[in-house]
């Protein structure tokens, strides 16, 4: 719903130039409108899942230990964090693939491809919020299970995204930046999103087994009101 009315403001309020005008800039340009990389998935988005990733996190921990092993434990925050980053990524391009097919003309989404590129958008943010909510668990772990970890996470990929103010578009965030490039130019370089993407990934794994190693080392103490 969140999506959804973000994408009303932006789509409905702000724009209306020609069909083509509007689709380009209030709603795939980064710049402005719904895909700001920086201020929509970059700080809103961000926060909200890094917040659910932390309550999970802090849910039932020796529970959990107890059932599932260490590794058991690992394995199953990995698999919480994938489905999880790729249903906020398919919510929130979804919002948006819904408010267009209502506000433009079907002829106009098909000439511009605007479903595959949402597709691709959908697949890009899922490999960011991957990144996001592994991270998220390594920082759990290193915090000895602390829930400022999630206050922290916040700061560290909020500051990470903000880069872009200095001419730095080093977060994985930025990786989605093709959509401007699709509907302005017309063009799309599958190398570089395939690359991007395993960066991704890569960094995922990464992570998860950096974290895993800490935490097999861990003295697993949990506080009863964290359970």
């Amino acid at each position: 719903m969140l999506f959804s009315a973000l994408d009303f403001v932006y789509l409905f309020t702000n724009y209306f130039d020609s069909d083509y005008e509007a689709l380009t800039t209030a709603i795939m340009d980064n710049a402005v409108g719904y895909n700001n990389l920086f201020y929509i998935p970059g700080i809103v988005v961000s926060i909200m899942y890094i917040v659910h990733i932390n309550h999970i996190a802090c849910i039932g921990n020796s529970a959990l230990v107890a059932r599932k092993g260490r590794s058991g434990y690992m394995k199953y925050f990995l698999h919480k964090v994938l489905c999880d980053a790729m249903w906020i990524s398919l919510a929130f391009v979804g919002a948006e693939a819904f408010l267009c097919t209502i506000r433009f003309k079907k002829e106009l989404l098909l000439d511009t491809g605007f479903y595959q590129c949402c597709a691709l958008y959908a697949v890009s943010l899922f490999g960011y919020f991957s990144v996001v909510g592994i991270s998220q668990i390594l920082i759990y772990i290193i915090f000895n299970f602390n829930r400022i970890s999630c206050i922290i996470t916040i700061v560290l990929f909020v500051a990470l995204n903000a880069l872009i103010l200095c001419g730095l578009d080093i977060s994985p965030v930025y990786f989605s930046q093709f959509i401007s490039e699709w509907f302005q130019d017309g063009t799309f370089d599958w190398l570089t999103y395939i690359l991007n993407l395993l960066k991704c990934l890569c960094c995922t794994l990464i992570v998860f087994c950096i974290a895993g190693i800490l935490f097999q080392r861990k003295d697993l103490i949990f506080d009863a009101q964290k359970d």
